[in-house]
Parts: structure tokens; sequence; C-alpha cells
């Protein structure tokens, strides 16, 4: 992981980030319960964008049950492709965490299987809000433009 750039870290941001690791490894053991943990309990997690033009629209979870269940498909989609999750950056700008990773095969290989950008909102050590990202570009975008 990266640590953050453009700030120090509050307690509450940082007692935040082994957190995520540690969910994200317990994810790819099936086990989504670490994730929620991380949750607030009005957390609303808004997917990327899926589709196109006027038939875009986007997934929407609102509190830690909803998520829960989107946790747990992305739990099974990973096991039965045997693709893993992994964090390979974190830089935080102000309250919010832009968080970048990938899915690789599970075979030990390491081959990418596809990549995730994400801007996590946090409050009192807890995950308030999630936004699912294109890429790292729109990620950080998105980060500055809520700060």
């Amino acid at each position: 992981m990266n640590p953050a750039a453009g700030g120090c870290h509050t307690s509450p941001m940082a007692d935040l980030l082994p957190g995520l690791d540690a969910a994200l490894q317990a994810l790819n053991r099936g086990d989504v319960e670490p994730a929620i943990a991380l949750l607030d309990e009005s957390v609303q997690w808004r997917g990327r964008p899926e589709g196109r033009l006027w038939w875009k629209f986007t997934p929407v979870c609102n509190g830690p049950d909803e998520a829960r269940i989107n946790f747990q498909r992305q739990a099974v989609k990973g096991h039965t492709r045997s693709r893993q999750f992994q964090l390979q950056q974190v830089e935080q700008i102000g309250q919010r965490l832009v968080i970048g990773g990938r899915w690789t095969a599970g075979d030990g290989g390491g081959a990418q299987a596809g990549e995730f950008f994400q801007v996590l909102t946090v409050r009192d050590g807890k995950i308030v809000d999630i936004e699912g990202c294109t890429s790292r570009r729109s990620a950080m975008a998105a980060a500055r433009r809520a700060s």
C-alpha cells in the first residue's frame, strides 16, 4: 500500500488502514464480516456506473445489510473464478481515501483479471460513503471534488 499523500493521517483514518487490507484478505477467504465492521450504519455505496448513454445506471447499496449482500456476491464471484483481491494504493485526501487494487487469478501466477478504484469517505473511524470509479484518475477527481 502507498500511504496517503496530501496530509497526515488523523487517528481514526490511521486506525482504518490496517482494517482495509485485513478485510480484503478475509474477503478472499469468503469472510465478509471484517469488511462490514468497517462500515457506518448509514453507509451508502454507489458502484461504478454501468451501461452506455441513456441506459446508464449506478448500482447502490444503503446500509451494512445491503453492503453485506454485495460483498457476499463479490466473494462468491471471486471464489468461483479463482480470483483474489489485492489492495495496491491508498491515498488520503481530506477525510477521503482513494483506494485502488486489482483482482488477480488465484492460481498463484499473478495474472491481472481486473482493477477497482473507490473513494471512501470516513467519519469517526467508519466508512460512511463509498463511490466506485472507473479509473484512478476519476477516483482522484471525485475525492477532490467532494473535499
